[in-house]
């Protein structure tokens, strides 16, 4: 053993004639030193202790047999033994996490020790085992330690879904020397970790309808499913849908083209949602022209005509107007309106001229048929003043100020007098004591276009119309 030698000898033969043995040592066999006289007790075997030696050192013994009357020695043959040599201990083995230990604040982790162990001299036996821990890839800290017939740990103190390594190894007492670290994984039980690489394809199903196929990555062994969810605008997201555990693709359908779609999913079991995967943005294609606009319809006021119109498309980017002053027979763009706007304002009329109208829908593949024509009448004009629902406006139209003349029936009470814009926002709008016959009104310092004028008291409200050049 590392720190003792026992040696045995036999006399086989004239037993009454020694009187004691000399046990002797050398490094070298050839150099001996004396380290042990055994007084000799007619006895055939003899038992000799050596415990001053060097673990891993290699010795010669020889044992002489000495007749001290006589003066007559006998030297046994030498014997060559190398004490044995502390190693490291032998590692643990097949340390993992057991699954039916977990919860959401620890991990339980088992091993098998060694079974090659030398218990008669001890040379690789551990005195303690040693358990380090990291949580989520940080620094390995000592968490404890256990006696080598303890095959079991348990790591507490942690939060759900925290990812635990730990490293097991012995450490003999008796040497200092330490095994080889043996490492495991396990993770504590909580919500399921997020999907990540979402991709989203637009694509045709079997049908030619256009779909969007999505896929993503799936990180987790614990989900119970995922639900996806889109939006139109960036940040605006909605259910969509949700599908079984270990499924990592999704197909939406239908879909609208001409429509940018974004997309994000997230994992969710019984402790909870994940965070959200990356979100995926695909724009569908427009494949083709949109259909044409129905319904037209004009209503003139004054100098204005309000066309309204019904849309019969969702793939059209915009509406473009078009107008004819020769009875339907050329006609020239007067404006578009954007995307689902069905209303449109043209106040560049001339008194007592008749005009055609017609609107077609336009996307990047094309543009609509036109919608059926429709015609307006402007009434003439009534010599510088335009009179509707009670109010007299004159000059109409006007370059700055113009009179509203009061109706006999409000003279007297208090109303509020305002003036809309074409994109019907209030540019003036003041109470007043109705006492005077007329209203002066600036329009100096408004762009060109039309004007309404509004008088408005408790029971009753009357406007009328102003062009300003």
């Amino acid at each position: 053993c590392p720190k003792e030698v026992f040696l045995a000898f036999k006399v086989t033969e004239r037993l009454n004639e020694v009187e004691d043995f000399v046990v002797s040592r050398s490094l070298n066999n050839s150099s001996f030193e004396q380290i042990r006289t055994v007084s000799a007790t007619g006895a055939s075997v003899y038992t000799i202790y050596d415990g001053d030696v060097v673990p891993g050192q290699r010795y010669f013994y020889k044992v002489t047999a000495r007749n001290v009357n006589s003066s007559q020695i006998t030297n046994s043959e030498s014997y060559t033994e190398i004490v044995a040599a502390y190693v490291s201990p032998s590692p643990v083995s097949q340390v993992k996490g057991v699954v039916s230990a977990r919860t959401t604040s620890s991990v339980k982790f088992t091993w098998v020790n060694p079974a090659d162990q030398d218990r008669v001299c001890n040379t690789n036996v551990a005195s303690t085992n040693y358990v380090a821990a990291s949580v989520n890839g940080g620094e390995y800290k000592i968490v404890g330690y256990t006696f080598p017939g303890t095959s079991e740990f348990t790591v507490q103190g942690l939060n759900p879904k925290d990812i635990v390594d730990i490293k097991v190894w012995g450490l003999s007492e008796v040497s200092g020397l330490s095994s080889l670290q043996v490492f495991g994984r396990d993770t504590t039980l909580g919500p399921p970790y997020s999907p990540s690489d979402l991709v989203a394809i637009a694509s045709t199903d079997a049908l030619g309808n256009s779909v969007v196929k999505l896929n993503w990555k799936d990180n987790s062994n614990d989900e119970t499913g995922f639900i996806i969810e889109y939006g139109t605008k960036k940040d605006e997201f909605a259910y969509l849908g949700r599908i079984k555990t270990n499924e990592a693709n999704f197909v939406h359908i239908p879909v609208m083209e001409g429509v940018e779609y974004f997309y994000r999913v997230k994992a969710f079991n019984k402790f909870g949602d994940s965070k959200y995967s990356n979100s995926a943005n695909v724009a569908i294609e427009i494949s083709k022209a949109p259909n044409a606009p129905y319904d037209l319809s004009v209503k003139v006021t004054g100098t204005v005509v309000d066309l309204t119109w019904k849309d019969d498309a969702s793939t059209e980017d915009n509406f473009e107007i078009e107008r004819s002053e020769n009875a339907g027979t050329s006609f020239a763009k007067i404006g578009s309106v954007a995307k689902n706007v069905l209303t449109y304002k043209d106040a560049t009329v001339a008194a007592g001229k008749s005009y055609v109208y017609r609107v077609k829908a336009v996307n990047a593949k094309g543009s609509s048929k036109y919608s059926l024509e429709e015609k307006a009448d402007i009434k003439p004009a009534t010599g510088g003043s335009t009179k509707d629902e009670g109010i007299s406006i004159y000059p109409n139209p006007t370059v700055d100020k113009v009179s509203v003349t009061v109706p006999a029936d409000l003279k007297g009470l208090t109303a509020t007098v305002q003036i809309i814009d074409k994109s019907s926002r209030i540019v003036f709008s003041r109470k007043l004591k109705l006492d005077s016959s007329d209203i002066q009104l600036d329009f100096a310092n408004y762009t060109e276009g039309l004007y309404t004028v509004i008088i408005n008291t408790v029971d009753k409200k009357i406007s009328n119309k102003v062009y300003k050049y």
